[in-house]
């Protein structure tokens, strides 16, 4: 029972991790082109 609940809740913590990392990207690149803006 325990391990039927962990693997259901599984999917939404790679899906939390997904939103994470396309933020951190999206930041990174915003970052970058404004760095290439101000040259």
């Amino acid at each position: 029972m325990h391990r039927l609940r962990s693997l259901s809740h599984l999917p939404w913590h790679m899906g939390q991790d997904i939103k994470l990392r396309n933020r951190t990207e999206v930041g990174f690149i915003s970052l970058w082109v404004t760095v290439s803006v101000q040259r």
